[in-house]
């Protein structure tokens, strides 16, 4: 079976949403939480975050290992640039991104990371985050077995929760701060955090009656569930309902004004740069079952205000709408449409034994090929297991080899679930190299390379990177000479496969070695320089 898990590591509580099921169709297996411990002091840091949730992983040691995990970053700890850049292809964006962004950011480069994705309109959107705490995060979370494939900004998940029709504001009102997402269509266009949220309402009270920070948050969450459905009853800041002492009220509606004066101001800023109207707005987050505030929003923007909010549903608590778009985002593998933060050396990496073996011994398209095969034959196993009890034995041994061991006393059909959970998990990670019915691209572009160059030992080289993309493929290596790198540029022309085949030499290394690059154009896109 596969299983997606999302984290959210909230200031607050971590929250964990789990999926089951297979590759094609996911179901909810359960909503999850646990409290971070706090107090007025500040924060609680990302260690603390990650001790929540080792509490929740001794209560359910099957997450670790056999699950595609993501993971979010607090919007709060990042920043948005739009960019246009007058370069198209991948790594000229890389190289030109530090120097679009160096001016509008009061921090040094070198310290943050720059992941960023392209919009319809060709401008791109720019992710600033610091390096540090998002290694102390992601090996955390390894650590734990917990290798998320992606992190993703909180905001940037928050298009799961959005009206496909028109333009909408997903406004997810946390503990530390406030993550507010403007989605056209299916994708985040602007995003921003405000530091009013939960926090501050607790705060408040606290300053105001003098109490514990624990008693503050106690009278917070105590409010009164909400009868009125928005329309019937549009308060003022001046009256947010009588749940807390006069003075306690007080500090309140101060908090709630400054509140709502800076989400009117994000989407009134919002709507001066995408040039558009905000249609409408869903509410989430745990700060957003304060009474009253869905209507006040409404009152203040007047425009609808929709909310996760079901008080008789408890698996649509909004505090989890984070961590449930998390979770729906990588089920609907919507890659493009969310930046992920793991890139450079914290881009992901497969921590499954399994396909870490494939691919140190065959090669990353033997690896999936092997996978497939690996799948094919646990299916069909599977059904003769069904249909004729004297392959158990068969089964166990099978079984043994493809997960190293199997305990003792185990029966076949409890061996099969985990052979079928490694297999899924493993077909999962191996998604973006290949499909399950052919070879992967990246197989028959290196085929075709591999038998336009000159035969060995005619020509000799040595090819440190290579990169193939829809309509480029650019290599670097060395090789023995000048005459070398001719025949190959000339060969690998003749061959007919590409459109343009642009050899450049370099400098010859201590060993006396020619370095070079090759640049191929595999289609007229690829000549003029666009395609990526």
């Amino acid at each position: 079976m596969a299983r997606h898990i999302a984290i959210d590591l909230g200031a607050h509580r971590v929250k964990v949403v789990v999926l089951d099921g297979t590759a094609q169709e996911q179901e909810l297996q359960g909503v999850h939480s646990a409290p971070v411990p706090q107090d007025e002091g500040g924060l609680p840091d990302i260690a603390d975050r990650l001790a929540a949730l080792d509490q929740l992983l001794k209560e359910h040691e099957d997450w670790a290992g056999r699950a595609i995990t993501s993971s979010v970053w607090s919007s709060q700890l990042a920043a948005l640039h739009k960019v246009k850049l007058p370069v198209t292809k991948d790594e000229e964006i890389e190289q030109a991104l530090p120097f679009a962004v160096e001016d509008e950011v009061p921090f040094e480069l070198d310290d943050m990371l720059l992941p960023w994705r392209r919009q319809e309109d060709g401008r791109l959107l720019v992710t600033v985050a610091p390096e540090a705490p998002l290694t102390e995060l992601v090996e955390g979370l390894a650590a734990r077995e917990m290798n998320p494939r992606s992190v993703a900004i909180d905001a940037d998940v928050l298009r799961e929760l959005a009206d496909a029709e028109g333009v909408t504001a997903v406004i997810d009102v946390g503990h530390s701060h406030t993550s507010i997402a403007v989605v056209r269509g299916d994708e985040v266009v602007w995003w921003r955090a405000l530091d009013t949220a939960g926090r501050a309402f607790t705060l408040a009270i606290m300053d105001a009656l003098e109490c514990t920070y624990g008693e503050a948050e106690r009278l917070k969450h105590a409010a009164p569930e909400r009868e009125a459905p928005v329309g019937e009853h549009e308060p003022t800041v001046d009256e947010p309902g009588e749940w807390l002492p006069a003075q306690a009220l007080a500090a309140v509606r101060n908090t709630m004004g400054l509140f709502l004066a800076g989400v009117r101001s994000s989407l009134l800023q919002a709507e001066d740069e995408l040039g558009t109207g905000i249609d409408q707005v869903v509410l989430c987050g745990g700060g957003s079952k304060l009474p009253d505030l869905q209507s006040l929003l409404h009152h203040d923007l007047g425009i609808p205000v929709e909310s996760l909010y079901v008080p008789a549903e408890p698996l649509l608590d909004p505090a989890m709408g984070v961590a449930w778009a998390s979770v729906k985002s990588l089920e609907s593998h919507a890659e493009s449409k969310v930046t992920n933060l793991r890139v450079g050396d914290l881009a992901w990496r497969s921590s499954n034994p399994l396909v870490q073996t494939l691919i140190s011994y065959g090669g990353l398209g033997l690896g999936v090929f092997l996978l497939v095969v690996l799948g094919v034959f646990a299916q069909r196993t599977f059904s003769l297991i069904q249909q004729q009890d004297q392959l158990e034995a068969d089964m166990l041994e099978v079984a043994g080899r493809i997960m190293g061991s199997v305990p003792e006393g185990q029966d076949p059909s409890s061996v099969l679930n985990l052979v079928v959970a490694t297999v899924e998990a493993a077909r999962e990670e191996a998604d973006l190299l290949g499909s399950d019915d052919s070879n992967p691209e990246t197989m028959e572009v290196l085929y075709q390379i591999s038998n336009a160059f000159p035969p060995h030992p005619d020509v000799i080289v040595d090819i440190d990177e290579l990169d193939i993309l829809p309509t480029t493929i650019s290599m670097n290596g060395k090789t023995d000479g000048f005459a070398q790198l001719d025949s190959i540029n000339s060969k690998l022309q003749e061959s007919g496969l590409f459109y343009e085949v642009v050899s450049t030499p370099g400098s010859k290394d201590r060993n006396d070695k020619l370095e070079f690059d090759i640049n191929i154009a595999r289609t007229v896109e690829g000549m003029e320089g666009e395609g990526n």
